[in-house]
């Protein structure tokens, strides 16, 4: 198992924008509500969020904020990206940058940082990150930002497709190794070999 960086999976979606472009999904946490039962250890969560010009409201429930929200993404965007069901978490971890010029000298205002880590299809370990000034808006933000990773790598997989076979078809060898080496890299994000045959 290889684990895809913050740097390498920035690289990967700055090639995933280049192909994209207007079609590149956008996901824009806006705010969140949690409630949360210490007793029997579980939580529902509501997310809204904009996805391009739209606004959603998602809803689910887990054993805390992140499996909620993710729960809550999973449910709604797996409909139509269907390689979001192999997507499952293998690490959790948190920093946070306390300030020694806080106010009251408490250090309560400190920069939180999230690394969320998550596996798929290929068994490849992703990290994503999330920052804010409170644990759950970093959390919140580290899920959000892994699903509109998954949702882009996998339209961006069948744009490559289509334009390997046109490369195929006009005889653009030229152009057909670029994106022959272009795919591969996408494929590193997940497998997509089901869902071949289904589109």
């Amino acid at each position: 198992m290889k684990t895809i960086d913050e740097e390498k999976r920035k690289e990967i979606f700055s090639l995933i924008e280049g192909y994209l472009k207007e079609d590149l999904v956008l996901l824009e946490p806006l705010q969140f509500k949690l409630t949360e039962s210490l007793a029997t250890e579980s939580c529902k969560v509501t997310i809204q969020l904009m996805d391009g010009e739209i606004k959603k409201t998602l809803t689910s429930s887990g054993s805390g904020i992140v499996e909620g929200i993710f729960n809550a993404l999973k449910k709604h965007y797996s409909k139509t990206y269907k390689s979001l069901e192999t997507v499952r978490f293998t690490d959790f971890g948190v920093k946070t940058k306390l300030k020694t010029s806080s106010l009251l000298g408490t250090n309560a205002d400190a920069k939180c940082v999230v690394r969320l880590s998550l596996i798929n299809g290929t068994e490849n370990s992703t990290i994503f990150v999330g920052r804010s000034r409170s644990l759950s808006g970093a959390s919140v933000k580290a899920v959000v930002d892994a699903y509109q990773y998954y949702i882009n790598a996998e339209k961006c997989f069948f744009r490559l497709k289509e334009l390997i076979g046109d490369a195929r078809n006009r005889n653009r060898g030229d152009l057909l190794s670029t994106l022959v080496y272009d795919i591969s890299r996408i494929v590193s994000v997940t497998k997509y070999d089901d869902l071949c045959d289904k589109k």
